[in-house]
């Protein structure tokens, strides 16, 4: 035992420790990337070629795809920073901007339109929006009997006047209502189902070319006071659609092997600076880590 601090052989095993500590650690950490490809003599590899992590890829990146997509990257994390007070307060204030500069704008709908558009694109666009539009009008306004119904409306208010009548009228009453309702009723019925797309698509057409002459400003101050209700209208539609679609289109891209191919397409040169530039102050801890405990333990020796 040498307890005497001012000799040379006292100090002699914590540094000597230390070194082999350093050394070490810093060989061990070396050879978890080291060699990158495996060491052949003749026909047998050597053991620990390559070096763990080159030899471990594979796996490594099958682990951190798993990770990745259920515990970084699931439908609830995601959800989390997609709708919150921070993203709503910007889309509101979006919202706000927009507005703000179409109330400045001297442009039509139209102006608008043009720059996403040709001009045969955007009237092909419109003119297919306005037939779906009227056909979907038009086939609920088939199932709707319009004619019966209106038939029905016109001789309730028939029956009451002439009931209020006198002579010969108040006598019609009931009647002619019997009478009139089957052609009346075949007469409208006919006239909805040849007309009324027609009527429907010129209407939805009159009104559409009067939007698109519309200048933005002048819209913009038509709907000035209900930028609240469009603000919270569009923040609904936005949040149903990330709770909606979401967890289908996670699962539809396959984030585990999105990550997992692209660990995998790393050589292990790339993998080892990646990981080198991630981890090099945890790493370079280690080493002094390994030369702190070796030059303690020589010191411990010091006093056995």
């Amino acid at each position: 035992m040498n307890t005497d601090i001012t000799s040379l052989s006292f100090w002699a095993g914590p540094i000597l420790g230390a070194i082999i500590g350093l050394i070490t650690n810093g060989i061990a950490i070396r050879m978890l990337f080291r060699p990158l490809h495996p060491v052949y003599i003749g026909k047998y590899q050597l053991p620990f070629t390559p070096g763990l992590i080159p030899k471990e890829q594979a796996r490594i990146a099958s682990s951190v795809g798993k990770v990745v997509s259920e515990e970084l990257f699931n439908a609830e994390i995601l959800e989390k920073g997609l709708i919150n007070e921070n993203i709503d307060g910007k889309i509101s204030s979006s919202i706000e901007v927009m507005f703000m500069h179409a109330r400045e704008s001297d442009e039509t709908v139209k102006d608008v339109l043009l720059r996403y558009f040709n001009e045969k694109d955007l009237e092909e666009n419109l003119d297919y929006v306005l037939k779906s539009s009227s056909a979907y009008i038009y086939k609920k306004a088939v199932t709707m009997n319009l004619g019966e119904q209106s038939v029905n409306f016109i001789l309730e208010n028939l029956d009451e006047r002439l009931n209020e009548s006198s002579g010969m009228l108040k006598y019609l009453s009931g009647s002619l209502g019997g009478m009139l309702k089957e052609p009346l009723v075949n007469i409208i019925d006919s006239v909805v189902e040849k007309q009324a797309f027609q009527l429907v698509y010129s209407a939805l057409k009159s009104e559409g070319d009067q939007l698109l002459d519309m200048k933005i400003s002048d819209l913009a101050a038509r709907y000035e006071a209900s930028i609240p209700k469009i603000e919270s209208f569009i923040l609904k539609a936005y949040h149903s659609a990330v709770r909606e679609y979401l967890p289908g289109a996670l699962k539809a891209i396959h984030m585990d092997r999105l990550v997992e191919e692209q660990i995998n397409s790393y050589s292990p040169a790339e993998m080892e600076r990646l990981l080198l530039e991630l981890m090099k102050k945890e790493l370079g801890a280690i080493i002094y880590l390994g030369g702190f405990l070796g030059f303690f333990m020589g010191m411990i020796m010091n006093f056995v």
